[in-house]
Formats: C-alpha cells, sequence, structure tokens
C-alpha cells in the first residue's frame, strides 16, 4: 500500500558500517527485518569500499537478534567493554557472505 514499513539506517566508519534499523510495530513478525537488513547491505556493499557491517544489540532483544541471523550475520564473541555501548551483542556480516 505503499506505507513504509520501517527503516535502516548505516553509519560508515572507515572500511566496516554500523547498522540500526527499526519497524513500525503493525508490521512487526513478519519477517520484513531480515529482508530489509539482507536487501540495504548488499546495496552498501555494492555502492561502497567496505568490507563488513556490524550490528549492535540488546542481549534482550531476541527478534532484532533473530532478525540479524536469518540476515546472514553472525555473533561476535567481544568483551562488553569493547563496545561502543556496554551492554550490547555485536553481530557482523562480511561483504563475501552477501556478495558471493
Amino acid at each position: 500500500n505503499d506505507e513504509p514499513v520501517g527503516q535502516v539506517r548505516y553509519a560508515i566508519e572507515g572500511r566496516e558500517a554500523v547498522v540500526s534499523m527499526s519497524i513500525s510495530s503493525k508490521y512487526r513478525g513478519r519477517g520484513f527485518g531480515s529482508q530489509g537488513i539482507r536487501m540495504t547491505c548488499g546495496e552498501l556493499f555494492k555502492n561502497n569500499e567496505i568490507d563488513g557491517i556490524r550490528a549492535h544489540i540488546k542481549p534482550g532483544n531476541l527478534k532484532s537478534v533473530k532478525a540479524f541471523t536469518r540476515a546472514g550475520f553472525h555473533k561476535e564473541n567481544i568483551m562488553e567493554k569493547e563496545l561502543p555501548n556496554n551492554n550490547a551483542l555485536s553481530c557482523f556480516i562480511h561483504k563475501d557472505d552477501i556478495l558471493s
């Protein structure tokens, strides 16, 4: 219906980007999150010279963790103190995971 479902944002930092997203409450739980992440990651890799994309997810936000892992992101074992937000789970996807 030409109505926005949500948004995906990227902040490019050197050879990586950090992704954040939100889905309108009425569209949650329908797979739009992982679909939007995967589509926009592909475009970002094609149009920018970056090697990977990182997501910082609140550990209790299981729906976001699920959306990012379905989109191909892998959970990383990073010490909390190394993350910008000390209370976050880090997930990463390399451009070869999308463009291969």
